[in-house]
């Protein structure tokens, strides 16, 4: 579980930090957009490739045979039935809404509202990516000496603080003050998503001892459709929530001053969503 928050860790920093620089390469505007969309989907072909290729021979659970096959509504009453697994997907899918909100404002609001530009989003995306990856062995120790549950509810508490401290007044952003704000984000993702993941197969190993049967494909299908559904609809609700804000979009790659009903929005997608999301 470890290994996979790290290697998430990895591909956060190359789509954030590698996708922002991108832009800013080719020009901020349409081409620095469709360059950085064709450059990633390009990564992303590349890598789903690669994880067939090298999970081809990965060990596999010993599969239980039943002595008839199980109808689909039975499978959705067993599945509903593991409350650990609905409390965990739905805590999931919150915090998924709160990140999307996030992910989807933070270069708008550096841009529009720190005015640091797309270096600001590199210098973030580094430092935060840096901290998840580094800290993961710490937060194994933390996982083995208090448990996943006690770890992931620090992680949403300390990040809500986190989120909070955008709107202490006075700070002039810098490069040195967006690596300290990521860097911090960063450290209490990784218990977040290392706890959270980690917590995953012990709802599949409840679901065995309840129901005899191997059903680890289909929680784990579950667990990625909850992430589609989130973070298909959370940027479609994002937009429209920014559209009714009155947030003026972008002609060029011209920054335009933003009416104090847009400010105003993006303050509350990044701060207030994620903080509502992870309480």
């Amino acid at each position: 579980i470890s290994w996979r928050s790290f290697f998430i860790a990895v591909g956060q920093l190359v789509s954030v930090a590698g996708g922002a620089q991108l832009i800013s390469l080719f020009g901020r505007g349409e081409r620095g957009y469709a360059v950085m969309g064709l450059t990633l989907a390009l990564v992303i072909i590349c890598t789903t490739q690669m994880t067939v290729i090298f999970t081809a021979k990965a060990r596999r659970q010993e599969r239980v045979e039943t002595k008839s096959p199980v109808p689909a509504k039975e499978h959705l009453r067993m599945v509903l039935s593991n409350r650990p697994f609905v409390l965990l997907m739905s805590a999931k899918l919150f915090l998924l809404f709160g990140q999307a909100a996030t992910a989807s404002t933070q270069l708008l609001f550096l841009l529009n509202v720190a005015k640091v530009g797309y270096t600001g989003q590199v210098w973030f995306s580094v430092a935060e990516n840096i901290a998840l990856a580094g800290t993961l062995a710490l937060w194994v120790k933390a996982i083995n000496r208090w448990g996943k549950r006690p770890v992931y509810i620090l992680g949403l508490l300390a990040q809500c603080v986190i989120y909070l401290c955008w709107l202490i007044p006075g700070i002039e952003e810098t490069a040195y003050t967006l690596a300290v704000r990521g860097f911090m984000r960063g450290v209490f993702s990784a218990g977040i998503l290392l706890a959270g993941t980690a917590m995953l197969p012990d709802t599949m190993q409840y679901d065995f001892y309840k129901t005899g049967l191997r059903r680890e494909g289909m929680f784990a299908s579950v667990y990625a459709i909850v992430e589609k559904i989130a973070f298909a609809v959370a940027p479609a609700l994002i937009g429209a929530f920014l559209a009714f804000g009155g947030y003026l979009p972008t002609t060029g790659g011209d920054i335009i001053d933003q009416p104090v009903s847009a400010i105003n929005a993006l303050y509350i997608l990044l701060i207030a969503a994620p903080i509502v999301a992870n309480l």
